[in-house]
């Protein structure tokens, strides 16, 4: 049974994760007229690019509690959960020097949960392929009313705005669940498609549960299951990659 995290500062710790194979969309815009400001000292906090917004597939789509059905933004890193899966991605670490003037003036990093609905737009917006790297991100820039969060997107001859209401309410102190260094019992790198295949094989014979057991970093990962009806089973070797 899986643990939920509770309301507000009362919560529960979460135990067990499932794994998700993840895609989004792409959209391709190019860039032509370069117009950049390289004195507007641009931090990365400042911006998102659209691996921020792929934690939204694990987000809750239960409104009873409306704060797990966004992304919950920090100066940090962007995450969502429905309370059984997390997925947090750190903000850009690419060091760029210069940023478009048509999206400034930009906001200072601060904590909120932002709405789906913006999110999405402007994932959608974001360019998959630009000849300027910076063009990747979206800015935040201050918003117009208290509450609300704004961002830019631009392939620097025209800039669209999203704003959108930030939602109310504590978003679940995830940091507190994930593992410490202490709580490792083995580091395993795996090749994402190949074990999607045998989850995805594993429910075909029947499973919606798998039990993957760590072997050592140089040892196959198991993946076991039992159909519950005949007593079938089911198991699967993948073998670790190469670092």
């Amino acid at each position: 049974m899986f643990s939920r995290l509770g309301r507000g500062i009362k919560k529960k710790p979460l135990t067990k994760f499932y794994l998700v194979k993840l895609t989004y969309p792409t959209l391709t815009i190019l860039a032509t007229t370069p117009l950049i400001a390289s004195n507007l000292n641009l931090k990365n906090n400042y911006m998102l690019n659209a691996k921020n917004f792929i934690p939204l597939a694990v987000a809750s789509d239960n409104n009873i509690r409306p704060e797990l059905t966004g992304l919950h933004v920090t100066p940090d890193y962007t995450e969502a959960t429905d309370t059984y899966r997390v997925i947090r991605v750190s903000r850009p670490k690419a060091d760029y020097s210069d940023a478009p003037e048509l999206c400034a003036p930009f906001a200072e990093p601060s904590e909120y949960i932002m709405d789906r609905s913006l999110a999405d737009k402007i994932a959608k917006a974001l360019p998959k392929k630009t000849s300027l790297p910076i063009l990747l991100n979206a800015f935040e820039n201050p918003p117009a009313t208290l509450g609300m969060a704004t961002f830019s997107v631009t392939d620097c001859e025209t800039v669209d705005k999203f704003s959108g209401k930030k939602i109310d309410g504590a978003y679940p102190d995830v940091t507190q669940i994930i593992p410490t260094p202490e709580d490792h019992v083995a580091d395993v790198l795996v090749d994402c498609d190949y074990l999607s295949e045998i989850l995805d094989a594993c429910k075909k014979f029947g499973s919606p549960r798998a039990r993957l057991t760590f072997n050592g970093a140089t040892k196959p990962l198991t993946i076991a299951a039992q159909d519950e009806v005949d007593g079938q089973t089911f198991m699967a070797l993948l073998m670790p990659v190469r670092e």
